[in-house]
């Protein structure tokens, strides 16, 4: 029986690594596409090691794919080509980053898994030391992996049947209609919203003077909810050195991270349909309500704490000098709290500063674990998750007052919830948050961190937000383990857990 079975797995690794050979080829030539940038400003170095290993990868998946068998993609199958996607195309990523910089091959690993799984977690310090072809891949790779790589490929390169089982494998559940039938079709228009919201981001940062480098690179990751910038102060760039449009800019930074946790498919609902439903459904109320609420509590706590006023007035506040202190508590909370609901990670002032008090440090730290809608770009356990469960607890604890026996069903916007998806979700969020305690006590035992940063920066990784509790420019300093622990965190937490454990499932592969 054993010699039976062997040649079938080796026949399913073969189909899958064709497949992945075309996920490749398409791959490489985005790879590519910063040798542009490096031609431009005579970065020829950096702008050649892109060239040659983004047709490398190229040719490479266009020879796998001519000369691998094709097969039938079952869902297993599809787990290993998804979760071998990511993990695959973040090593090539890095090769390029390594031979055009300084950073070792663990670090050039770890900013590529940052950069594609839209986390943000970065080891990059005096980013306007770097090369802009460097700097532009990092916003690129964000852009990518917003809606997903898997999702990219199949808008390029649809590969029939399959399709709905790597988009099933790649994102999360959506709970609302498609706007037509077809699969290929439901993707192509989510990614022309996404084009739409990347050029209008672009149009709105050149008409506010924010230069054309910076507007590209920050539309990148602001559309993607990424995080990544250009400057080490990120958004906050433009407030520190005087920017005399610096609020404009945090506005429209924020307008577009806001846009971009919501869920796509309510984007087009809104802009065929009615506007009203981006505010109407259970996910889209909460997720809007969750934003003044958590606005609303670190206001409160700046007002009753007046030493979080003098931390404004200081001078590494970066330009909120001479304004009044209302006002600087509502621009710096405002920003910060638009970030983390929608999980774009962009900060004008770090999660750290001494402004935050301690109420809004685990009000952050309970943002960074639930993130934002389904079907948008934003990571975390999403809203949809908490409120089904939410609903389930309660009829729970209703069933304890009714006859034994009786069925009270979870209803979601007027729909019955099926018991499968409430177990599925619970079991969802058991793991994650299982995952989130071992990665907190692995970064303690590895580092000399406080255990409070220590666990912001596991749910961060696993959210795939990026800001948490521990100074960014640490994270550089950590030790080759955890960064490991933080690159799968950062994977499993894009591909919502899951698929990554069934990896680790015997059964799995003995079916």
């Amino acid at each position: 029986m054993r010699s039976d079975r062997k040649p079938h797995v080796v026949q399913r690794l073969l189909v899958v690594t064709g497949i992945l050979g075309r996920l490749l080829a398409i791959f490489g030539i985005v790879l590519a596409l910063p040798a542009v940038v490096g031609l431009v400003y005579s970065e020829v170095r950096a702008a050649l090691a892109f060239l040659l290993c983004g047709a490398a990868t190229a040719v490479g998946g266009w020879a796998l794919r001519r000369w691998l068998p094709r097969g039938r993609l079952g869902m297993r199958e599809a787990i290993l080509l998804c979760t071998g996607a990511w993990a695959i195309c973040s090593l090539l990523a890095a090769i390029p980053l390594y031979l055009s910089s300084q950073l070792s091959g663990v670090d050039s690993v770890f900013e590529c898994v940052g950069g594609l799984t839209t986390t943000g977690l970065t080891v990059l310090n005096g980013l306007e030391g770097y090369p802009r072809t460097v700097l532009f891949w990092r916003s690129l790779s964000q852009l990518l992996g917003g809606l997903g790589i898997l999702s990219f490929f199949l808008l390029v390169s649809y590969p029939g049947s399959a399709a709905h089982r790597l988009l099933q494998t790649e994102s999360t559940m959506v709970h609302v209609p498609r706007p037509t039938p077809s699969l290929h079709r439901t993707v192509t228009i989510t990614w022309l919203i996404y084009g739409m919201f990347l050029v209008a981001n672009v149009v709105v940062l050149l008409i506010l003077g924010a230069g054309g480098f910076n507007a590209i690179n920050y539309a990148f990751t602001t559309t993607s909810t990424g995080g990544f910038a250009p400057h080490d102060l990120g958004v906050g760039h433009f407030m520190a050195t005087g920017h005399p449009h610096a609020y404009a800019i945090e506005l429209a930074t924020m307008f577009f991270m806001l846009l971009g946790g919501v869920n796509y498919l309510l984007h087009y609902r809104a802009m065929t349909d009615q506007v009203s439903v981006l505010f109407t459904g259970t996910e889209a109320r909460r997720y809007w309500l969750l934003l003044l609420a958590a606005l609303a509590l670190v206001m409160v706590e700046s007002l009753m704490l007046p030493g979080n006023w003098s931390a404004l007035a200081a001078p590494d506040a970066g330009g909120l000098m001479g304004q009044s202190i209302g006002w600087q508590s509502f621009r710096v909370a405002s920003f910060q709290v638009a970030s983390l609901v929608s999980s774009a990670g962009h900060l004008t002032v770090p999660l750290e500063h001494a402004f935050f008090g301690p109420a809004a440090r685990q009000l952050f730290l309970y943002l960074l674990l639930l993130g934002g809608c389904a079907g948008s770009t934003a990571g975390g356990l999403k809203i949809v998750r908490a409120a089904v469960l939410g609903k389930s607890l309660i009829q729970e604890i209703r069933k304890l007052s009714h006859p034994e026996g009786s069925v009270l069903p979870v209803v979601l916007d007027g729909r019955i919830v099926a018991t499968r998806t409430v177990q599925s979700m619970a079991a969802m969020a058991f793991a994650w948050i299982a995952l989130m305690m071992v990665g907190g006590l692995i970064l303690a035992l590895n580092s000399s961190h406080g255990s409070l940063e220590c666990l912001s920066l596991s749910v961060s990784a696993l959210s795939n937000i990026g800001p948490s509790l521990l100074p960014m420019p640490q994270i550089a300093l950590l030790p080759a383990l955890s960064k490991l622990l933080l690159m799968v965190w950062m994977i499993a937490g894009r591909l919502e857990i899951m698929p990554v454990l069934a990896l680790f499932s015997a059964r799995m592969w003995h079916q």
